[in-house]
């Protein structure tokens, strides 16, 4: 199943150039910048995909990867250091030269401007008013601008984010081939874009998240106090209020826990959430301007998919029409190509063979994965699928998770090496030419340049 899935998910990028855009952006960016390269690139995984080939190149890959990772592996902050460098390197290198996406023009237009100055804002409180204050103090000793700004956080958020990625690896794998493909699993997702200089107010969530659930396996396992994700959960909350949507998946965690540990779970938030409103109030942009000018649901105020009509110029579609469900399908398709899909088949296989305490592990990340799917699902995105999809890109982070964790339970560890190196390179063909698009963007998308 796993061979035919990643054939066809190459297959329908070698057709994306022959399909229309607004029915296939989940993979249209494959056509650029020249679609003999992406030609190549198809034939040559097509050609991989051969069961024998699948086993010689995993016979010639194995050595140098054991090889390396023997090498590492008692010198753990060598790797962590390497890891690091390359990782900011290319996140700098290859960072998005466009502001097509989301609100990017907003933030280099609204937080420099003298009669203005963008600093509070309640869609994504402490994000905004990091970003505003880094830049004062950037423009004010290196003459940065805000895109600069935002590139330079979005790439340190990026290599923290490998960083956690590899704690949780190792949390979760039981040995060297399961740790190498949760990892690369997980850091092939389309949501890393997130982290090459991206600008919008989703590049310092992802690494909160992984973080969260980092340290929320710690606590399954008993290894941290439940007072460390709750914090987590709560500041990642303060920077981009979508990521209240994992509450209930830390819930889970104090289920028939003391009472000192719900009265942890309920005090933690409350002091978070007091602080957000201490600052925002101290900056004249308190609980007025949150019922106010920055009233959730974008520009018509409406927080959900209509289910009927749509009856505003920010609606696109309603709840059940064929478009939601198209851009539902492109949305997972850039973000997480195989994460739902393998959860769903996999998932019972998986659980029925996972001990008790990977069976907490399981739900935890079904939980957290389902209710961010039906947060992708129910909100309403007001610039359409297409641009508002780094709002829902977070969903590819619990998903991917929890498709490679269930896959390691199911697998065999020969049947893991040779799908999941199929998995894991499709994944990053898919992830690599989007964000090569983003970094040499079409002439439509440079209005204007991030760069200039």
């Amino acid at each position: 199943m796993v061979r035919l899935l990643a054939i066809a998910f190459i297959l329908l990028h070698l057709l994306s150039p022959v399909l229309p855009p607004d029915l296939a952006w989940g993979v249209s960016f494959f056509a650029y910048p020249n679609p003999l390269i992406g030609l190549l690139i198809g034939v040559f995984y097509l050609a991989l995909a051969i069961p024998p080939v699948t086993v010689f190149f995993l016979n010639k890959i194995g050595y140098l990867f054991s090889t390396a990772a023997d090498f590492f592996q008692y010198r753990r902050f060598l790797f962590r250091l390497t890891l690091a460098l390359i990782s900011g390197v290319l996140f700098w290198i290859f960072r998005i030269r466009h502001l097509y996406w989301g609100d990017a023009k907003i933030f280099v237009e609204a937080i420099p401007h003298p009669d203005f100055r963008l600093t509070y804002n309640w869609q994504a409180p402490l994000d905004v008013f990091i970003h505003s204050k880094a830049w004062e103090l950037a423009h004010k000793l290196w003459g940065w601008d805000v895109a600069t700004v935002y590139g330079v956080i979005s790439v340190l958020s990026g290599i923290l984010f490998l960083q956690f990625l590899v704690n949780v690896a190792e949390e979760l794998g039981r040995n060297r081939p399961e740790k190498l493909f949760l990892w690369a699993f997980t850091a092939t997702g389309g949501f890393m874009q997130l982290f090459f200089g991206y600008i919008e107010s989703y590049t310092i969530i992802p690494t909160g998240i992984l973080a969260y659930i980092w340290l929320s396996i710690r606590f399954v396992k008993g290894q941290t106090s439940i007072f460390w994700p709750i914090l987590c959960l709560s500041l990642t909350n303060a920077f981009h209020p979508s990521t209240i949507v994992l509450w209930p998946s830390a819930f889970l965690l104090v289920k028939g826990q003391p009472w000192k540990d719900w009265l942890r779970f309920l005090i933690i938030p409350t002091v978070i959430a007091l602080g957000v409103i201490a600052l925002m109030e101290s900056g004249k942009h308190g609980i007025d301007a949150l019922l106010g000018v920055d009233f959730p649901g974008g520009a018509d105020r409406r927080w959900f998919v209509p289910l009927r009509h749509a009856g505003t110029e920010w609606e696109h579609y309603t709840m059940f029409s064929l478009g939601h469900l198209v851009d539902i399908v492109n949305e997972q398709l850039l973000v997480a190509p195989f994460g739902l899909i393998l959860a769903v088949f996999l998932w019972k296989e998986g659980f029925r063979k996972a001990g008790r305490e990977d069976k907490e592990i399981s739900i935890f990340l079904t939980l957290a994965s389902a209710f961010y799917l039906l947060f992708t699902w129910t909100w309403n995105p007001d610039y359409g699928g297409r641009k508002d999809w780094d709002l829902f890109a977070c969903v590819g982070i619990p998903l991917n998770l929890l498709a490679a964790f269930i896959a390691t339970r199911a697998w065999s560890r020969e049947e893991l090496k040779e799908n999941g190196l199929l998995l894991v390179l499709a994944s990053l063909i898919h992830t690599a030419f989007w964000i090569n698009f983003n970094f040499r963007p079409p002439q439509f998308l440079v209005i204007p340049s991030a760069s200039e």
